[in-house]
């Protein structure tokens, strides 16, 4: 809390030098013995204030700008749901109204939105905008605004709208009905939402109350039982689960029973007034699409000139006349006919199936000289022509009219040129054929025609003309094809399946950690189809290719830091995208530091008086952690003993009740795989002098008397006396006092005073009664004095 100052009262709190950690949410709480209460802020407390201080001396004002931050709040004029045309463009707007801007990120569902090639962000972010919308980028958008005081987030719902769209692949624009029978009109539509479909007939709208127009219909799947269905089963028995859903009823039988949707138009007993041209239009909010029919109605008879005309145009438009021979021999897959006179209209129809598939049959039937042998020798799923003989005005006249087959077609508009599946999601391949008689169908994957399994995860429906992979693995990608046969021919559809696999990223170096100026790389290893897009960011911040810092492959599968720096150190993920899904994977980037020894604010050379108590510090950063080892004049100290206390992982060395014997040269020595430290202390013990002897002393008056002083001290004691509170001096003309020192001797002529290690003594020469008193000695050292008093009684 150093770099924090609060005021005496508490009322200012100073921050000295702002740091990013200091951002955050600081409260004022006012406390005392009737409770407490807390200073909150608003918007409206933004503006300047101004402190005013008066005295006798004068005035001062103080002015303050006072900021606000807020959080991020959305100000939304709409809906939060966006609706737009597939193919067109759209922006989505965060609309936030705090100001300064907040940081926003965009967020598609759960992850964070990863920017396709038609998506672009504006230069602040608060706008994402989509050109040429598809299908798939429906869905929720969430944008998340952050700042100093918090973050919020809205989601935004985009609503593709798909016009409608008409399959006319298999439709049949200009229909023919004979009066009285039934006629079907289809309009397949499609679009989102689902298009409300309404006819006309010859531009005006189809009278529904007319009791002979049915609209097809569908029915909502219904269960037979909607109580819960107990199984029990053991532990590795197979379980079977049947979904009872009801069978809808054949529209054919029962079209009142379902539901009406407008797509199909039945007339159930159609008559010459309903020949025209029925329109289908499909509305919705994208648009509007619309298919004609052109309906012809024949009579059942051509008693009146109006029947026989309308059988003339009819027959004028389709009816192909064959060679004016008296005998014509075709083959037709396999089939012969001969005929010597009558003329022979041949018209496309659909087949009935067999009752029999080994039936072969010959058939002959006399008219006048026609005579017709028709002979089938092979199966067909449906019968192979139907012929209808027809007795015209002249009696020797014939005309047969024919069905022959039709090679098999393939609707390719149902499929994508080129699908696309995520892996484990379900796909649908269409095979839509006609021909007849109808096709058989097979499917292939990349040229092998057992590849299909007896298996769950493929299903083949509507007579082979969809193949739906519920559960798609890699190995269902590739070309799938589609083989149409009949008797007319063989037709083929190939399908480029593409599966896209989420991304899978492992980000390795050799050598993660290095020592300063070294160079570090790191490897970013992706897979995923499509090939995914990779992109680095250090704490979550993207990171930029620099010349002299951080360089990133084209690709992004290589990082280079070429010379580390304790900046380098933190955290590098790598990011991998591609259409199917995102993945990361990260690795922690550090920097060998040699050990350095903190030395600030340290007395590498303490002194210490006897009995206290020595710590020494050993400070040491580093990368790795340093290991420390203490040694005291050159011998190592391995661990903690009765003397000594060694600090956990050796950052202190600790000496209770220090000695003499503890002064010397302490030594820390700090390793790690980058280098070593070493602090050295010199430690001096200091003791205040000590004095062992003293008491009264009796001298014979005459001779000569010594008075001893046994100090002892570190450093050594200076030792001067006193004889009744005065200073005893030496050197000085008629003193008879001698201050002897080591073995007796003086230590100059006239002084004889010498300070020793182990004694001090002073001389008196031919001693008096004058001499008789109070001797004081008196040791002294840099850690304090001792006195001892000596009496002397001279009798």
């Amino acid at each position: 809390m150093s770099n924090f100052i609060l005021s005496p009262r508490g009322e200012t709190l100073m921050i000295l030098k702002a740091r990013r950690a200091d951002a955050g949410s600081y409260s004022c709480v006012a406390k005392n013995a009737a409770g407490e209460t807390e200073a909150g802020f608003t918007k409206e407390d933004e503006g300047r204030y101004t402190c005013h201080a008066v005295n006798e001396a004068g005035t001062l004002d103080t002015d303050y700008e006072s900021e606000i931050i807020a959080p991020p709040k959305f100000h939304r004029t709409g809906e939060s749901v966006y609706e737009v045309v597939e193919h067109e463009t759209v922006t989505l707007d965060c609309a936030v109204a705090t100001e300064p801007k907040p940081e926003v990120i965009w967020y598609r569902g759960e992850q964070p939105l990863y920017l396709a090639g038609n998506m672009a962000l504006s230069p602040d972010a608060m706008q994402l905008t989509i050109r040429s919308v598809s299908l798939s980028d429906g869905g929720k958008y969430t944008c998340k605004a952050s700042n100093e005081a918090g973050s919020s987030d809205i989601d935004l719902i985009l609503k593709v709208l798909v016009p409608p769209k008409i399959d006319k692949s298999n439709i049949i624009g200009n229909p023919l009905a004979i009066v009285e029978r039934n006629i079907y009109l289809e309009c397949p539509v499609s679009g989102i939402p689902q298009p409300t479909v309404s006819w006309t007939k010859d531009g005006h709208p189809v009278d529904v109350n007319d009791s002979r127009i049915v609209f097809a219909q569908v029915s909502p799947p219904a269960l037979e039982s909607t109580e819960t269905q107990t199984h029990t089963k053991r532990e590795g028995d197979a379980l079977s689960i049947t979904c009872p859903i009801r069978s809808a009823v054949d529209a054919t039988s029962a079209v009142s029973d379902i539901s009406t949707d407008g797509r199909r138009l039945q007339i159930a007993s159609t008559s010459l007034s309903d020949a025209g041209l029925y329109t289908c239009v499909a509305i919705n909010r994208a648009g509007e699409s619309s298919l004609d029919f052109k309906v012809e109605i024949l009579c059942t008879h051509l008693g009146s000139q109006k029947c026989r005309d309308l059988e003339g145009r009819h027959r004028a438009t389709y009816q192909h006349r064959w060679a004016a021979t008296n005998s014509l021999s075709s083959t037709v897959s396999g089939v012969t006919v001969t005929t010597a006179k009558p003329a022979v209209t041949v018209i496309p129809s659909r087949l009935n199936r067999p009752t029999n598939s080994s039936q072969s049959f010959n058939h002959t039937k006399n008219f006048g000289l026609s005579k017709r042998r028709i002979k089938r020798n092979r199966d067909y799923e449906r019968t192979f022509f139907e012929y209808i003989l027809r007795e015209l005005r002249h009696k020797d006249e014939l005309e047969e009219i024919m069905v022959v087959p039709a090679p098999p077609a393939i609707d390719s508009s149902r499929n994508d040129p080129s699908p696309r599946v995520t892996i484990g999601r379900p796909v649908t391949l269409w095979c839509a054929v006609s021909g007849h008689p109808f096709p058989s169908i097979t499917w292939r994957k990349d040229g092998v025609e057992d590849y299909l399994p007896a298996s769950d995860v493929i299903k083949i429906l509507d007579d082979g003309q969809m193949l739906e992979i519920l559960d798609t693995k890699r190995e269902h990608a590739g070309t799938w094809t589609c083989a149409a046969e009949n008797d007319a021919g063989v037709k083929e559809f190939e399908i480029q399946l593409d599966v896209w696999i989420p991304p899978a990223v492992r980000v390795s170096s050799e050598a993660p950690i290095k020592a300063i100026g070294e160079t570090v790389t790191l490897f970013c290893e992706a897979s995923g189809n499509p090939p995914p897009s990779l992109s680095w960011t250090k704490g979550g911040q993207p990171i930029i290719n620099s010349v002299e810092g951080v360089r990133i492959s084209l690709k992004g599968t290589r990082l280079d830091i070429p010379h580390m720096e304790r900046s380098d150190v933190g955290d590098y993920t790598c990011n991998a995208n591609n259409e199917a899904g995102s993945a990361e994977s990260t690795i922690h980037v550090d920097v060998l530091v040699p050990p350095v020894i903190a030395r600030n604010n340290i007395d590498m050379s303490p002194r210490l008086p006897t009995g206290q108590t020595l710590m020494l510090i050993c400070d040491v950063g580093g990368k790795p952690q340093p290991t420390l080892r203490w040694f005291i004049n050159e011998t190592e100290i391995t661990e903690s003993n009765e003397q000594i206390e060694l600090g956990h992982t050796g950052k202190f060395i600790k000496i209770s009740n220090i000695t003499l014997q503890d002064k010397g040269v302490y030594t820390c020595i700090a390793d790690n795989v980058a280098g070593n430290d070493t602090l050295q202390y010199n430690v001096d013990v200091v003791q205040a002098p000590i004095i062992s002897n003293g008491g009264a002393q009796q001298v014979i008056e005459g001779e000569l008397a010594r008075i001893e002083c046994l100090a002892e001290g570190h450093p050594e004691p200076v030792i001067s006396w006193l004889r009744n509170g005065i200073r005893v001096e030496t050197g000085v003309q008629g003193v008879r006092y001698i201050a002897d020192g080591k073995n007796g001797l003086p230590l100059l002529p006239s002084a004889n005073i010498e300070f020793s290690e182990d004694k001090t003594r002073i001389n008196i020469i031919s001693t008096r009664l004058s001499d008789e008193g109070e001797y004081i000695c008196v040791a002294a050292n840099s850690a304090g004095q001792a006195k001892q008093k000596t009496q002397v009684y001279v009798g």
